[in-house]
């Protein structure tokens, strides 16, 4: 696995622990991002965020 790959892999699992256990904002998540993986990876935790809302219609909790 190349760098870039496991910096990615890395911001979304970080994305994860951010939001479900410590009940971060999403603003919260991507600034803890940024300040400890860098700029690229808080990037891609924004553009998982806009997947995950884009596929949230209805407001419910049904990403998947």
């Amino acid at each position: 696995m190349g760098k870039v790959q496991a910096l990615l892999m890395e911001a979304e699992e970080t994305l994860d622990w951010c939001l479900t256990d410590k009940g971060m904002t999403n603003m919260q998540a991507l600034e803890y991002i940024n300040d400890k993986h860098g700029g690229m990876a808080m990037n891609h935790a924004q553009d998982v965020l806009k997947k995950w809302n884009d596929k949230d219609v209805d407001d419910e909790l049904t990403v998947k």
